[in-house]
C-alpha cells in the first residue's frame, strides 16, 4: 500500500483550503506546514486535512514515479454534476514532460475517463463529452 512517506506537497499551497481557521491557497503553504512535516498533525482538522483524498495514494494506476514530491503534480479525485475526474495540479514547477506524456498516453489508452490538468498555470481538459460540455459551461462564467 502506498504511503505519504514524506510527501506533503498537498500542504505547500497548491490546493485551498482552511486548517484550524488559517487559510491556504496557491502561493500560500499551509500555516502549520513545518520543514519536518505538520505541527498539528496529531490535532490537524477532519475536513481538509484527514478528508484530502490524494490521487496517486488512491490509483494504482498512476505510476511509482509520480508521487507528487517526485513529479511536482498533484492528483486530485473531483466530481462535478455526475462526471467523476482527476484534476492533475502543477505543484511549484511547470509540468514535466514525462508525467504530461503518461497523462495524455493514459487518457489515449482508456485507463482514465475525464482529466483537467495544469500546464503552466492554465487548465487544459479531456473526456466524456457531458465533462467537457461542464467545464466549458462553468469557464463562461469565470471573470477574465
Amino acid at each position: 500500500m502506498r504511503a505519504c512517506d514524506g510527501c506533503n506537497k498537498c500542504c505547500e499551497g497548491w490546493v485551498s483550503g482552511s486548517a484550524l481557521g488559517k487559510d491556504f491557497w496557491p502561493g500560500r503553504p499551509c500555516h502549520y506546514k513545518t520543514g519536518s512535516g505538520c505541527a498539528v498533525y496529531d490535532d490537524r482538522p477532519h475536513d481538509p486535512c484527514q478528508t484530502f483524498h490524494c490521487g496517486w495514494l488512491q490509483f494504482e494506476q498512476i505510476p511509482i514515479w509520480m508521487k507528487p514530491n517526485e513529479c511536482g503534480v498533484i492528483v486530485v479525485p473531483r466530481q462535478k454534476k455526475n462526471e467523476h475526474y482527476l484534476d492533475f495540479i502543477e505543484a511549484g514547477e511547470r509540468m514535466n514532460p514525462r508525467v504530461l506524456s503518461w497523462l495524455l498516453n493514459a487518457f489515449a489508452c482508456g485507463h482514465l475517463r475525464n482529466i483537467r490538468w495544469q500546464l503552466d498555470g492554465g487548465w487544459n481538459y479531456a473526456g466524456s463529452t457531458e465533462f467537457i460540455e461542464i467545464v466549458q459551461e462553468e469557464q463562461k462564467h469565470v471573470p477574465v
